[in-house]
Parts: structure tokens; sequence; C-alpha cells
């Protein structure tokens, strides 16, 4: 069997707080270091350390970090980290997050404003998170089946099974 992801392209982009931004030279400039860039959009095998190193990372921290979702969201949407899209590409977003939404920006990015900018870039944007966060995406989601509830820290295999899930909807295998 062909695997759903051949023809699919991946891209990591880092959100949450920077240790260092509790330092006086980064008050007021605390967004710049709320998010990364960790690779363009490569194939799957390309992209596994990739989320590999993202998952070490997440697991050694001492503490949880703020993540500023809207501000990732339409950063990606409006493509400030120029990934190299091909034009008739589906572009899908995939935010997996613990927190409300929220916007480090100043002036503070709206939903409204993100939920505008997903559908006028036409992204598709599923959303894994606590159910109690869904009216903070659910207009950027735009389909209730795109939010995907993620209650008391699911394990490895739930969230892929997801993940795969989303290959099969945007990409159904042929009959």
């Amino acid at each position: 069997e062909e695997d759903i992801t051949n023809n699919f392209r991946f891209a990591l982009v880092l959100i949450g707080t920077h240790d260092r931004m509790s330092t006086p030279e980064f008050r007021g400039r605390e967004h710049l270091l709320t998010m990364r860039l960790s690779t363009d959009l490569v194939t799957g095998e390309e992209f596994l350390p990739f989320l590999e190193s993202a998952y070490i990372l997440a697991n050694t921290r001492n503490s949880g970090g703020d993540e500023p979702s809207y501000d990732a969201i339409i950063s990606t949407s409006e493509n400030i980290w120029e990934l190299s899209f091909r034009p008739e590409s589906n572009r899908v977003i995939v935010l997996l997050t613990d927190e409300e939404g929220q916007s480090f920006y100043e002036p503070a990015i709206t939903k409204e404003e993100v939920t505008n900018s997903t559908i006028s870039n036409n992204f598709i944007v599923h959303v894994f998170n606590e159910s109690r966060y869904y009216l903070d995406f659910d207009t950027i989601v735009r389909n209730p089946a795109n939010f995907h509830t993620l209650e008391s820290n699911p394990d490895a295999p739930s969230v892929f099974t997801s993940l795969r899930n989303i290959f099969l909807n945007i990409c159904p295998p042929a009959p």
C-alpha cells in the first residue's frame, strides 16, 4: 500500500515562549521570540527528525510556555515564512496546543483576522486542543470536524491516528 503522505510536504513552526524573554533586553519585543520556522516544506521522511527534535525539546523543558496560536496561524497563512508552496497545493495548517487562542502581537491579532486570513489565502485549519477552547477556534476551523478534542494528555498513537484521518480526508485513496 502506498503511503498516503507521499505527495505531502511538511513544515514545522515551533511556537511558545522563549526562556530569555524574562530578561530586560527582550521586554516589549517578546513576539520576536515566540515562533521559529524549523523546516521548510519537505517530505514526510525528511520531516520526522524535525518532529522528533521538537518532541524531545518539549519534553525536556522544566515548565510550559505561552503559545501565541493566533500569531502562528496568521503568520503561516500570510506566508511570512516564505514556504515553497506549489500553486496547486492544498494548504493545511495543523495546530497542536493546550491553550486558548491568543496573540502576543501589538496590537493583538483577533480571531476574526485569523479567520479572514485563512479564508482569503485558501487554508484549511485543523486544531487539536481541549474542548473548552473550541469557541476560540470555531470560526478558524470553519468545520466542527476540524477541531480535534485532546483531553488529559493523549498518547502519540491517538494523535497520529487523528493526523492520518486528516490526510485521508484531504486526499482520499483511490477506489
